[in-house]
């Protein structure tokens, strides 16, 4: 082991007898994975138990159980909101009822991503972003609204999905060509 000389002095700062032992550096317990359920111990790799995953995989599918109906149910409320809406003047009364539709369509992407239903899951969550972005308040904007509650009903009732499915791709590509024309 060679000596260690200070820079400036040009002197040995360690003699060579002197053995180096080198740091162990333990990592600090992870309160963050601990947050997100992870619960490791400081010294393991981490990891989720078998049984915890096994567990949330079973309420999964107890939630998603009745969900093709629970969206139907929710496709319904959106039609009937969206029909009582066309029909109203501006004011705070069509706000609110377009809020609801927001929230519909939320619970719809909501439950589509959690139980496979990605098409529909996709088409709700483009409404709920239109809305968010759009005051309704042209004529105009309702062709895109009804081309999204159209694609919804579509997928419910054909069970068409997202998976390079040739009627998937045209009805993304209806709404989105309604969308670019009424902005």
């Amino acid at each position: 082991m060679s000596d260690k000389k200070n820079e400036e002095t040009g002197q040995n700062t360690m003699p060579e007898n002197t053995s180096v032992k080198a740091e162990i550096i333990v990592p600090k317990y992870n309160l963050l994975k601990n947050k997100a359920g992870a619960r490791v111990n400081m010294r393991d790799n981490g990891f989720i138990e078998k049984k915890k995953i096994e567990a949330a995989d079973d309420l999964i599918a107890q939630l998603c159980d009745g969900s093709k109906e629970k969206i139907e149910e929710q496709i319904k409320i959106l039609m009937d909101l969206w029909k009582r809406i066309q029909e109203m003047p501006d004011s705070i009364e069509r706000k609110e009822k377009t809020q609801e539709i927001f929230t519909i369509a939320h619970e719809i992407k909501d439950i589509g991503s959690l139980c496979g239903y990605i098409l529909i899951a996709h088409f709700a969550e483009s409404l709920r972003d239109y809305i968010a972005e759009t005051t309704m308040n042209l004529k105009n904007q309702r062709v895109i609204i009804q081309a999204h509650i159209d694609a919804l009903n579509t997928v419910l009732k054909t069970g068409v999905s997202d998976n390079g499915d040739p009627i998937a791709e045209e009805l993304k590509s209806k709404v989105k060509i309604a969308i670019e024309k009424y902005k």
